[in-house]
């Protein structure tokens, strides 16, 4: 749980850097497989209306 709350932090101060609102709609969660990765979250695929642009270009801007 803690992990989440940083992750969950750190993702909202890139989001503000980058001039973002946080959405409503974003969710950080564990995902349902454990092959999948630690967490899963879908900040890219809401945050691509904002950013006008596809939601990859997004995450590979969240990840920069």
């Amino acid at each position: 749980m803690r992990d989440m709350l940083i992750m969950e932090k750190a993702l909202r101060e890139i989001v503000s850097a980058e001039g973002f609102e946080w959405p409503e709609k974003a969710v950080l969660e564990k995902p349902r497989e454990a092959s999948h990765g630690d967490l899963a979250t879908n900040l890219a695929m809401v945050l691509s209306k904002q950013a006008k642009c596809a939601p990859r270009a997004v995450a590979e801007k969240l990840i920069a």
